[in-house]
């Protein structure tokens, strides 16, 4: 049911499940931990010799109505889309320079990636790293005429994050996990996939468990 209703949810997995407020706390806690687990691995880098990937970062808070209150939650997203392709990675940054950028394109883009961006400075000296880089500048729109850069799909990427997260009771430390989940479903759009991929997640997680399960002998120690 996690994998498949759309937000609001919590509250319909908990009078449907019968199962307590804090229990479900646990459980939506367990799978966001699969999430991420299946984010980290190493075949969902993006790009490669003749693939186009778009890279921005994106803020998300919420401002008080009170005038002189800071948000109530505040963070910078770093992401990148690999362009005809559901491959995507979020990534939770406190800071927007070259430092903390770099690394991220060097860590999660394939060497020969042409990578499309806006004309941020941290971004100037991607091709010092194996990338090709065109830009374009986003106080004239998204698209550039003459290069043919654009960063439309990224864009789009920010609106269907914003919308697929919580919108109540978010809390930042949490925050890896709402991206991790907007990942894996992005990532497995059908629903028979999706529920697929989740359990091999967990088992890949579990193997003791995996092994004991599969087993046609019941174990004791479950």
């Amino acid at each position: 049911m996690w994998l498949l209703l759309p937000f609001p949810k919590q509250a319909i997995l908990q009078t449907e499940l019968k199962i307590t407020k804090v229990t479900l706390a646990h459980w939506v806690s367990f799978c966001r931990s699969v999430c991420i687990n299946w984010t980290k691995r190493a075949e969902n880098r993006l790009g490669g010799p003749g693939k186009v990937v778009e890279a921005d970062e994106t803020y998300f808070g919420k401002i008080k109505s009170n005038i002189g209150r800071p948000p109530t939650f505040q963070q910078w997203v770093w992401g990148a889309v690999e362009k005809h392709s559901t491959k995507c990675i979020l990534v939770p940054v406190e800071k927007r320079d070259a430092e903390t950028l770099i690394p991220l394109c060097i860590e999660w883009i394939l060497p020969g990636t042409l990578i499309m961006t806006d004309k941020w400075r941290a971004y100037r000296n991607l091709k010092h790293y194996g990338f090709k880089h065109l830009t374009v500048n986003h106080k004239k729109g998204f698209y550039d005429d003459e290069t043919g850069a654009n960063t439309q799909t990224i864009e789009r990427c920010w609106r269907d994050v914003k919308g697929a997260l919580p919108k109540f009771g978010r809390r930042k430390e949490f925050f890896p996990g709402y991206l991790a989940t907007y990942l894996f479903m992005r990532g497995h759009p059908e629903a028979t996939q999706r529920l697929h991929f989740f359990l091999k997640e967990v088992s890949s997680m579990y193997p003791g468990i995996a092994a004991s399960t599969s087993s046609c002998t019941p174990s004791t120690s479950q």
